[in-house]
């Protein structure tokens, strides 16, 4: 008996061990699955993080893009605005020297009428004179006319036409040999008229 009850003891705490042991296993998984479970909520929470953090660049960058479409768009809108008013301007300025051209034409066709039935030599002088001034400031305006973007005249070809439209008004276009030493330059149209009304006076005179 005493022997048997040995075996029995010993095969129940061969039976302890073992539930001992299986509860430790067991705990042992509960707890490795708890970690598991709990790394894969840190992953998905990072995943949503990251995912998050790239629909708002997504965002940001969708913006940015409509953002320089929109000023592109702007900017586009602005330089065709400013590119037909700049047209519209220089159509109107065109259209000044035409007009400005045609009034002083008639200024000094009727000059010359006037001229036409004066005897006093005087008169006829001054007459003329006063219509080589309004010739000077025309034929200024008439190569104005058709320029575009410039402002700037040769000096050489505006003088050339002058002292020959004077020698034309005196009659004296085929009396006279005109020789003209003059600098092939551009100038701004403020400095051709005074420059053009001296001339004008030079060449009356002469």
């Amino acid at each position: 008996y005493a022997q048997k009850l040995i075996q029995v003891n010993d095969s129940l705490l061969n039976k302890d061990k073992v539930d001992q042991l299986m509860r430790m296993r067991i705990r042992y998984t509960e707890e490795r699955a708890q970690q598991q479970i709990a790394l894969l909520e840190k992953e998905r929470s990072l995943q949503q993080a990251q995912l998050k953090l790239r629909q708002s660049w997504i965002i940001a960058l969708t913006g940015a893009v409509i953002l320089l479409a929109i000023i592109g768009a702007l900017a586009i809108r602005q330089t065709n605005l400013v590119r037909k008013n700049k047209a519209h301007v220089e159509t109107l300025l065109q259209e000044l020297h035409h007009r400005v051209k045609n009034n002083l034409q008639i200024m000094s066709s009727m000059l010359s009428l006037q001229s036409a039935g004066l005897t006093n030599p005087q008169a006829i002088q001054t007459i003329k004179t006063t219509e080589g001034r309004v010739n000077a400031m025309a034929l200024i305006h008439k190569k104005l006319y058709g320029k575009q973007h410039s402002r700037q005249l040769h000096l050489k070809e505006y003088l050339t036409d002058l002292v020959n439209e004077q020698a034309f008004a005196y009659g004296l276009q085929n009396a006279v040999t005109c020789k003209l030493e003059i600098s092939d330059i551009e100038l701004d149209v403020d400095k051709m008229i005074p420059l053009g009304l001296i001339a004008n006076e030079l060449v009356s005179n002469t």
